[in-house]
């Protein structure tokens, strides 16, 4: 059997197993915005009465939190479970924290990093804060500089690829339906994909042969995006603590490209579990972001 059609059956079993879901992909370009826009970076939308977000214990208790993106769900193709209007935003690190606000320990905990959902939009700018009033920050400590306008797709559907958690289980039993195999992980000796079928296992997983790109597309989460699956540089942190698994739904992922970097060369996501997007509750949510 050739190598393309192994994929094509492994990638079609997947299909079946996998719940596919659907992923508004995102584009960044350099581009004037208001306060109203979805970007990332520059003036957030923000209300004169509210209090700007700052940390509010430990070291950096105080600080201003600096502002990162925003959705303007008005602007954006619908997914199910999201809102269809309002402003989320997203606020990472502050002056002197040297990691974007992510905390190794509590991921979830909203101290160095925050998320806002503005329900109701006020329209009057002279309520809303401007240029002047938002925070100052270097520049050089952060993923991009700037700001840019966001373009939208069309919403895609996507199946679980292999940097989430669970594509262990699914691409065993996928690969156990296709080929009537009976493995137990992709990596590893005896009992691994791997080893039953090293040049399989090289094709997909280690892109050692050339495939048609249409059957890698449908299991390919990189890029920006909201909804789909997520894309790690290193290892999705649901898959060493259970508790986090709750958090099945991307709100928001940023990846590196020419002018945004995370680390080196690293990517940035947003979770939430679909019971607390559902009620609009967004003070629990999983922040990560790792790099090569």
């Amino acid at each position: 059997m050739e190598i393309t059609e192994k994929i094509k059956r492994f990638t079609d079993e997947m299909a079946k197993l996998s719940p596919a879901r659907p992923m508004v992909e995102i584009t960044p370009y350099r581009g004037e915005t208001t306060v109203f826009s979805s970007k990332f970076g520059g003036v957030p939308y923000f209300p004169r009465d509210m209090e700007y977000p700052k940390v509010q214990e430990g070291e950096f208790k105080g600080k201003p939190i600096r502002f990162l993106a925003q959705l303007n769900f008005a602007q954006i193709p619908h997914i199910e479970g999201f809102p269809t209007e309002g402003i989320l935003q997203f606020y990472v690190g502050c002056e002197g924290h040297d990691v974007y606000g992510l905390d190794f320990d509590d991921p979830v905990k909203q101290n160095t990093f925050r998320v806002i959902y503005h329900e109701k939009i006020v329209t009057d700018e002279s309520l809303l804060c401007g240029q002047e009033d938002v925070p100052e920050f270097d520049e050089d400590d952060f993923p991009f500089e700037g700001e840019f306008a966001l373009k939208f797709s069309e919403a895609v559907s996507r199946t679980v690829p292999m940097e989430d958690y669970q594509f262990d289980m699914y691409a065993c039993e996928a690969y156990n339906r296709a080929f009537g195999r009976n493995v137990r992980t992709v990596y590893g000796a005896d009992g691994s994909i791997e080893a039953d079928d090293p040049e399989f296992s090289d094709a997909l997983f280690d892109g050692g042969i050339d495939v048609e790109d249409e059957l890698m597309d449908q299991i390919c989460c990189d890029g920006a995006h909201i909804g789909g699956y997520p894309f790690f540089t290193q290892t999705d942190p649901r898959e060493y603590e259970e508790s986090y698994r709750r958090f099945d739904t991307v709100l928001l992922q940023i990846d590196t490209d020419e002018e945004i970097m995370w680390g080196d060369s690293g990517v940035a996501n947003f979770f939430i579990a679909a019971e607390d997007l559902a009620k609009k509750d967004f003070s629990r949510v999983l922040y990560n972001w790792d790099c090569c």
